[in-house]
């Protein structure tokens, strides 16, 4: 799932999303906070092709979003550690560079100035470009990059300046 946020009238927010495909699924639950590492469920709602809410209970100042779903048969990762819940990428009307994720072992990832900073983990980090040659993670052009952490899978990463 890929979401995305734009403003509404009266100080609302918009949030909209591609639908997650590969599990099957009944509900869509909605996330906010005022941190993106510190969202809680604000609302549920039926999956029922409607990939659109708008929140009219939005307080002034930086809000981040998620949207997740709740999977009907669960959901087994690479490490088979059992997972029901899955969760799109955090969207936010704060003035961050790129798109600021949080999975769920905890690792932050997003785009600062140029650089990708990732938080939540000792291991190594290494940046690659779309072709998978390794480069230094400074001054990096408006792009498309990958992040390597460890030997997990490595993850997108959107630089915007």
């Amino acid at each position: 799932m890929h979401l995305s946020i734009n403003q509404g009238l009266g100080g609302r927010w918009n949030l909209q999303w591609t639908p997650y495909e590969g599990a099957e699924y009944t509900t869509y639950i909605i996330y906010r906070g005022t941190m993106a590492d510190s969202l809680e469920q604000i609302d549920i709602m039926p999956a029922d092709g409607n990939t659109s809410y708008t929140d009219e209970t939005a307080t002034d100042g930086d809000v981040f979003y998620q949207v997740g779903i709740v999977m009907v048969n669960g959901c087994a990762s690479m490490e088979s550690k059992s997972a029901s819940v899955s969760r799109s990428n955090i969207a936010t009307n704060a003035s961050t560079q790129g798109i600021y994720n949080i999975d769920a072992d905890g690792i932050s990832i997003r785009s600062e100035s140029g650089r990708i900073v990732v938080n939540g983990t000792t291991d190594e980090v290494r940046v690659l470009d779309m072709v998978g040659r390794i480069i230094r993670n400074e001054a990096l052009p408006t792009g498309v990059y990958m992040v390597k952490i460890g030997n997990r899978p490595a993850r997108k990463v959107v630089v915007i300046k």
